[in-house]
């Protein structure tokens, strides 16, 4: 299961996560996010992925619920980490 660190603090911008699975449509699967979801007529969060490792970077497209999980829609492996850049001005998390 995702943590969602959005929930505690909406202004979070930068964070260190993992990539737990990658799903068939080729999005990731992180053990942590500060990506808005979207809902209730809010839009999802975009930025960027970033495999320290490589140098790479991945744009984050679209962030939604597949299954139960939060998947973010890029193209990157699993089991890599990633270092985390969500767009400033993300959507504050609501409750």
């Amino acid at each position: 299961m995702t943590e969602l660190l959005f929930q505690t603090d909406a202004y979070l911008s930068e964070f260190d996560a993992v990539v737990t699975a990658v799903t068939e449509g080729g999005g990731v699967i992180l053990d942590r996010t500060a990506f808005y979801i979207g809902g209730g007529g809010q839009p999802c969060d975009t930025g960027v992925l970033a495999d320290p490792a490589s140098g790479a970077r991945y744009a984050v497209s679209r962030v939604g619920r597949a299954g139960g999980a939060i998947v973010h829609s890029i193209d990157i492996g699993a089991g890599a980490d990633a270092a985390a850049d969500a767009d400033a001005g993300a959507v504050p998390a609501v409750g």
